[in-house]
């Protein structure tokens, strides 16, 4: 049995291979990705990179935070992009980026401040997978009957938002596109100390087109910062 299941994995990527090349490919590379960086920096990444090197296949897998560096330890992706640090101890992890989380309310709100927002508005909360927890203690100390909403997908806080159901903190690369196109708005802090949110690659061990991305990915955020 180990000796036919050998066979079927060297068939199997015989066949891969031979399918990369008739499309034009002659690598490839797939990359974990959480939902917050999916939705914000990853398209313009994925196409800066793929215009740079046609000849790599990219696959993308969409998971959360928590289960990227799972991915990466069980080598179902070549290299991971997460907010919170991997728990595996098998993996290597190095922070590429690092931005300030910003107050953001439905443009309609116009010219409110932090106090009267934070308490006109209800907050939605766990979309994030690290700042939340410290943020809220730092919350309810400067406004103590604040109303929560916890929404878990940074794409519906957005809308939520929009709609004037709440306001919410969020990393400023996840809101940059509707705060230009003027359905939110970035408002300054008064009281609270606005949390960091920190973008880590991870993988085990390297290969020519992991070095490659984390190169791309290291020079590209730090252009855009």
């Amino acid at each position: 049995m180990p000796h036919a299941q050998k066979m079927v994995r060297a068939y199997e990527e015989g066949v891969g291979n031979f399918r990369l090349w008739k499309q034009g490919y002659n690598r490839k590379l797939t990359i974990s990705a959480a939902p917050q960086i999916a939705a914000s920096v990853l398209p313009s990444l994925i196409k800066q990179f793929v215009e740079r090197y046609p000849h790599i296949e990219v696959t993308v897998n969409i998971t959360n935070s928590f289960q990227v560096g799972k991915d990466i330890s069980d080598r179902r992706s070549d290299i991971g992009l997460t907010r919170m640090l991997p728990g595996q101890a098998d993996v290597s992890y190095e922070l590429i980026h690092k931005e300030k989380a910003v107050l953001v309310a439905p443009f309609s709100a116009g010219a409110r401040t932090e106090q009267e927002l934070l308490s006109s508005y209800r907050l939605l909360t766990n979309n994030h997978p690290v700042y939340w927890e410290d943020l809220l203690l730092q919350i309810k100390a400067c406004y103590p009957h604040i109303q929560l909403l916890p929404v878990t997908q940074v794409e519906i806080t957005k809308r939520f938002i929009e709609e004037g159901l709440g306001v919410s903190y969020l990393p400023f690369s996840m809101v940059k596109k509707e705060v230009e196109n003027q359905t939110l708005s970035v408002i300054s802090q008064q009281k609270i100390i606005r949390p960091s949110s920190h973008t880590y690659i991870v993988t085990k061990g390297e290969t020519e087109e992991t070095k490659q991305f984390k190169h791309f990915v290291a020079e590209t955020l730090t252009e855009t910062s």
